[in-house]
């Protein structure tokens, strides 16, 4: 770290103002004080059985912000439709959403928050929790090529007959109830093509996953059906810049904890993804997906003294997101389609300075500004004489330096970091139980 070109990571607007003594920048400030002239806008779980009225109206009287929504401490039952946003906040400058003590449960298959075009943002103090977990834990007791059978506690796991996504399985994760992580060398069926179909006995906590295909499952172990695994996010951030979120607990969700895309400048700290203990034991998993995940972000990402554990899948990601040069005709790219569908990777916006590397060495050699980007066809104002087909091309505008440090990674499916990105420093941080690489530094 000592040898660090720090001018690079402090030059961002929360490395300056919100790192202090994680990197020593000299000129880095505190934040000020809570501004009194802000008006608040007081929640109290009083609001049951459904919270989400309440929740919405604050966010309304909201409007552009400034503004407080202060939840006092209790249980806040939100019960959105299925596959539906509790709360969407959108076009508003300076909002801070506090709840010390405060637990947000999702009744059904929803999402929490989704913030578009949102800048000062702070969520603090919020724990959040489902009142049904995504997913269903038990012991297999027979399986074949197609099907399995599953004895799980009905008391922990419900299967409540107006849940239509209870009765569908999207991945299998073998368990180890020992070292209460996921099994090593098990079954990992992480997206099934097809949902397999789960029928259930409750009354004698019997399920039958398939007929699926579904792996190689064993009798006598254990596994983690998911119901869901993406979409159903905590947080969502999209075009936002000057996000905080502090003192947030996430023990359960159907999809990732917290997803940003064209989002600046964004501090976590004092994080936790945890999976919860209680009356019948250690939970298995938390969220579902990955904890964090930034794709196609400016500017500082700031991730410090945080616990991401359980998840189902990575812990934090950050992406630059390539495209491939298929070809070219003057200034006019044709990109690749990635994973053979009609996408490619590149996420950028008109106006960004773009950056070519090479197929073989990953160097950088050259850069042009986007003047358009449709589907497959990209055009800049003059493409650099050394790229040739099969080079790659990313937007710098959205390739955020990032700062992790004094964090825990433990226990989830698949990685503790995937790293696409500029100007990282990684420290102080433990990888525990992981299934995949501690760091995976990805080009």
């Amino acid at each position: 770290a000592s040898t660090l070109d720090r001018s690079m990571v402090c030059s961002t607007f929360f490395l300056l103002l919100l790192v202090g003594s994680a990197l020593p920048c000299a000129s880095a400030t505190p934040l000020a004080g809570p501004d009194s002239s802000v008006p608040t806008i007081p929640l109290t779980p009083t609001c049951a059985p459904d919270c989400t009225p309440a929740l919405i109206g604050a966010i309304r009287t909201c409007g552009t912000g400034p503004c407080t929504i202060a939840l006092a401490p209790g249980n806040y039952p939100v019960c959105a439709r299925d596959y539906t946003t509790v709360a969407s906040v959108s076009n508003v400058i300076g909002m801070t959403i506090s709840g010390y003590g405060a637990t947000i449960t999702l009744c059904n298959m929803t999402s929490s928050f989704l913030f578009d075009h949102v800048t000062d943002l702070t969520v603090e103090g919020l724990t959040f929790e489902m009142a049904r977990l995504p997913y269903t834990y038990g012991q297999a007791i027979a399986a074949n090529s197609s099907t399995f059978t599953l004895r799980f506690n009905s008391t922990t796991y419900p299967f409540h007959p107006d849940f239509q996504w209870l009765h569908k399985v999207q991945s299998i994760l073998e368990y180890d109830p020992t070292l209460q992580r996921p099994a090593k060398n098990g079954l990992d069926v992480y997206i099934l093509d097809n949902p397999a179909p789960l029928s259930v006995d409750e009354g004698s906590g019997i399920a039958t996953v398939g007929p699926a295909y579904i792996g190689h499952v064993i009798p006598g172990n254990w596994y983690i059906l998911r119901h869901q695994v993406y979409s159903m996010n905590t947080f969502y951030l999209h075009q936002c810049k000057q996000a905080v979120f502090r003192d947030v607990t996430i023990y359960t969700g159907a999809g990732m904890g917290l997803y940003a895309d064209f989002s600046t400048d964004i501090l976590v700290e004092h994080m936790q993804i945890a999976k919860r203990m209680t009356s019948s034991g250690l939970r298995p998993m938390s969220i579902t997906a990955d904890a964090m995940h930034f794709n196609a972000c400016g500017g500082g990402i700031v991730i410090r003294d945080s616990l991401f554990e359980g998840q189902g899948d990575d812990g934090l990601n950050v992406h630059g997101k390539f495209g491939v040069v298929a070809g070219f005709s003057g200034n006019t790219i044709s990109l690749q389609p990635s994973n053979a569908t009609e996408h490619c990777d590149i996420l950028a916006t008109v106006g960004d300075l773009m950056e070519f590397r090479d197929r073989n060495t990953f160097q950088p050699i050259g850069t042009a500004t986007l003047t358009q980007l449709s589907g497959l066809t990209a055009v800049v104002d003059k493409v650099p004489a050394a790229v040739a087909p099969g080079d790659l091309i990313v937007s710098l505008t959205w390739m955020p330096s990032l700062l992790a440090v004094n964090n825990t990674y433990r226990n989830n499916r698949a990685r503790g970091q995937l790293v696409k990105t500029h100007n990282v420093l990684i420290a102080n941080s433990t990888y525990e139980g992981c299934t995949g690489p501690a760091i995976h530094v990805f080009t």
